[in-house]
């Protein structure tokens, strides 16, 4: 195979293979829970690049208790917690290791639960690995 030829095969070959980590993480960013939660756990988990954002929509119906544990190595990563209309329930703090949040569902609607690190370790291109906890009841 002659130099060109190589060059562009071994191009082609890397763009298809960050394509395709690409692909995996935005499926990882996407998934959400099906269906309306009632009463039960998800456990989700995922490693965050840089500065994308993994949300996971709960439907909850008012008067349901949604818990939230979030385990994570890296002491950048943090979770949020969104009402139905968008609204910060919980802000955004680093080092959710162990760390248990809940709260009561004042209306019916889907509540938005999203993992995030920290802006400085985001913009440095970091990697960090989580695990999330949600249940309601």
């Amino acid at each position: 195979m002659k130099a060109p030829y190589r060059f562009t095969f071994g191009l082609v070959v890397l763009l298809a293979l960050g394509w395709g980590s690409n692909m995996a993480q935005a499926q990882d960013i996407l998934s959400t829970p099906t269906g309306p939660l009632g009463t039960g756990k998800k456990n989700m988990s995922g490693t965050l690049e840089g500065t994308h954002v993994a949300e996971y929509r709960m439907p909850l119906q008012q008067g349901q208790t949604l818990s939230v544990l979030c385990h994570a190595r890296k002491s950048s990563v943090g979770f949020f917690v969104k009402d139905p209309e968008g609204e910060l329930l919980s802000i955004p703090r680093p080092n959710c290791a162990h760390k248990l949040w809940s709260m009561s569902a004042i209306k019916s609607g889907t509540y938005t639960v999203g993992v995030l690190q920290d802006h400085a370790a985001a913009l440095k291109g970091q990697g960090a690995f989580y695990r999330l906890h949600l249940s309601a009841q």
